[in-house]
């Protein structure tokens, strides 16, 4: 890949506006399947001045204006500038109920390539099975959560995709933090428990509240409109998630989770309008293949164009508790594919 400051006069074949890990896999996968003349359009290499003010927003809803602009980093790079990392693959409940215009196999095929990428251990695009009995095995499994480095492989546990899917709950998987062990009263006598922070990475449902306009009053850098995002957190969806799960591992013998409050959003709805944590932006040019629903086919080409397309997590018509980077990436190599082939 050559830096430059101007294009070439003699042009190129594709141009990618963006040099986040969607841009970036989807330029060097095409460079290295076909002639193609590639260039990779980005705001520049620093986190400050007029770039990174256009990212942004007038908020409304849960999240304050700041949240966005912490999150849209406008350099090469991208978000992967202030990205810990973190890896995991998507869960297969929202392919079940058809809200991805493809089977989830066919993404899948792209994980271990782009687990190379983003020089992770295979283990993040595997998923392994812990049985609680023979008769409910397929109700709740472990999720590997963020795996970094081959050594630190964290668990959590979670409601199975097939579960979830005839339930008709979203995904939200539980981490649990350096538990430790302590002695707890439960049915009526001492017994050994853990006492233990949890952390919860749960799915948000895609709703016509949450959604990205211009802006009648506010104005960037540029002069052009700023974009005005809704974002409303649906807790209650998150808290049925919880209850389902708690049931399930008390039916199972296993334990509970016991909330300070007596109700889990306690847990989840506190840290809501700060700027901590991980900002996943998705879903804002959702694949699929209405066009009166969908932004882009089932290739990431937008409706009514055949020259344009769209890469990265914005492609997401539905999410699941996971980070999306490992998957942007599958997306890219896909896309990447596809061009190729189009190419030829």
């Amino acid at each position: 890949m050559t830096v430059v400051a101007r294009p070439a006069r003699s042009g190129y074949d594709v141009i990618v506006v963006g040099g986040g890990p969607a841009g970036v896999t989807l330029a060097k996968k095409l460079a290295e399947l076909t002639d193609l003349r590639v260039l990779i359009v980005e705001s520049g290499v620093e986190d400050v001045g007029v770039a990174q003010e256009l990212a942004k927003v007038q908020a409304a809803g849960d999240l304050r204006p700041d949240y966005y602009a912490a999150h849209s980093q406008r350099l090469f790079g991208g978000t992967s500038n202030i990205w810990h990392g973190w890896c995991a693959v998507l869960d297969e409940r929202p392919f079940l109920g058809n809200e991805w215009p493809f089977p989830y196999g066919e993404l899948k095929g792209y994980y271990p390539e782009a687990a190379r990428i983003l020089n992770v251990p295979s283990i993040v695009h595997e998923r392994p099975e812990a049985v609680l009995d023979m008769d409910r095995s397929r109700t709740i499994h472990t999720l590997e959560s963020d795996v970094p480095h081959a050594e630190r492989v964290a668990h959590g546990v979670g409601l199975s995709s097939s579960f979830s899917n005839e339930r008709s709950v979203l995904s939200a998987t539980v981490i649990l933090v350096e538990p430790s062990p302590v002695q707890a009263l439960l049915a009526g006598r001492r017994r050994p428990a853990f006492h233990t922070q949890i952390t919860v990475r749960a799915e948000m449902a895609p709703t016509e509240d949450n959604n990205v306009e211009l802006s009648n009053t506010e104005k960037d850098h540029l002069g052009q409109p700023r974009a005005r995002v809704a974002m409303r957190f649906d807790l209650a969806a998150v808290e049925k998630v919880l209850k389902l799960l708690n049931a399930e591992l008390v039916r199972a013998g296993i334990g509970r989770f016991q909330f300070r409050s007596g109700k889990p959003s306690f847990v989840y709805k506190r840290g809501v309008p700060f700027v901590n944590g991980g900002g996943h932006l998705m879903g804002t040019t959702r694949m699929g293949e209405d066009p009166s629903r969908s932004v882009t086919d089932a290739a990431g080409r937008v409706h009514g164009f055949s020259n344009l397309y769209v890469a990265g997590s914005s492609l997401f018509p539905a999410s699941s508790a996971a980070n999306p980077t490992l998957t942007i990436v599958a997306l890219a190599l896909r896309l990447a594919e596809h061009l190729a082939t189009q190419a030829r």
